[in-house]
């Protein structure tokens, strides 16, 4: 199964990039993104791949690049938690594969969104600044904190892994990122600040750069000497994948990249998506009072979180973009 997910995560990579560069040829990103399904297919047995596969589905369906590139990192959270046999838990399945398809159409959601504004005339900036703030975040969600000491480990106990050549890397690319990250939003701020435009810009292609060598690092490292404590960093290691894919769409998208995607669908998808998250809260508390006689649990009250910010995304008022990313970061934590 880590193989057959390896491949769909590359398949939704490359149909993300294809997204990005020739937004028209929906076909060919939608056909990439089917062969990224079927290669999740085998594993729908599975209760720790079926996040992934929601995620892929979606993704297939809108053929947008948002939604492809995470899936791309959904299925390399299952493809690295596939690394080492463990317990099943029989009621991470279905509501966690409804929460990854509402996860989709929710960022889809927001992709529109922010297409209509680019349409609209507004700073291609603010694509590479929120790019620059998720990389920012996934680098201390990773290290616990611990980047900022130089220092990295994934795993427990005899699993634990110490990696400080990929902490000096990532570390780098933390404090990187979050210099580009806060010139840009200087720029933004003042948008007459040119040179922290030119600055935040520069930062943020560099912070890309070290952040990928970063992540080869503790992955061939992981993949060499202790494959259970890569599976125990999975979640943070694709959180970390997605904001760099992010990121690099934010940074493509300022240097002219179309990032194309249909316009004038958002509507469409936060209905889907809120309505996807719904069926996975009713899903999860089913799951949680046949597995513990009781739905009143830690996991079902993060379903109903991620609900209740996605009626707050719907509501016509401000800030409707931020609200959509809550939403989305929500859902993300759930499956992630």
């Amino acid at each position: 199964m880590s193989l057959l997910a390896a491949l769909g995560a590359l398949a939704f990579l490359a149909a993300g990039i294809l997204g990005l560069v020739a937004p028209a040829r929906t076909t060919a990103i939608r056909v990439i993104g089917i062969l990224g399904a079927a290669a999740l297919l085998p594993a729908v047995d599975t209760p720790a791949a079926r996040p992934a596969l929601g995620a892929a589905l979606g993704a297939a369906a809108l053929a947008s690049p948002l939604p492809t590139l995470l899936a791309a990192a959904a299925a390399l959270a299952a493809s690295l938690r596939s690394l080492v046999e463990g317990p099943v838990d029989e009621r991470a399945g279905f509501a966690l594969f409804l929460a990854a398809g509402a996860t989709v159409v929710a960022t889809g959601a927001c992709g529109s969104a922010f297409a209509a504004r680019l349409r609209s005339g507004a700073d291609p900036a603010r694509a590479a600044f929120a790019g620059g703030v998720l990389t920012v975040g996934a680098l201390l969600w990773l290290g616990q904190g611990s980047l900022l000491g130089w220092s990295l480990a994934l795993g427990d106990g005899a699993a634990r892994l110490s990696l400080r050549g990929a902490a000096l890397v990532l570390g780098a690319a933390l404090l990187v990122s979050l210099l580009g990250a806060v010139a840009l939003g200087a720029h933004l701020l003042v948008p007459a600040v040119t040179w922290a435009y030119v600055l935040g810009r520069r930062a943020l292609v560099l912070g890309v750069g070290l952040a990928v060598v970063g992540f080869g690092l503790t992955v061939a490292r992981g993949l060499d000497q202790s494959p259970e404590a890569l599976a125990a960093g999975a979640g943070p290691l694709a959180g970390l994948m997605l904001a760099v894919l992010v990121l690099a769409a934010g940074l493509l998208i300022l240097l002219g990249a179309p990032g194309g995607t249909v316009g004038g669908r958002a509507g469409l998808e936060d209905s889907l998506g809120l309505t996807l998250a719904v069926l996975a809260l009713a899903v999860a508390g089913y799951e949680e009072w046949s597995g513990v006689g009781s739905y009143q649990t830690p996991r079902t009250a993060a379903f109903v979180a991620a609900a209740l910010l996605g009626l707050a995304a719907r509501e016509p008022t401000r800030f409707a973009l931020t609200r959509r990313a809550a939403f989305v970061a929500a859902l993300v934590v759930l499956f992630l």
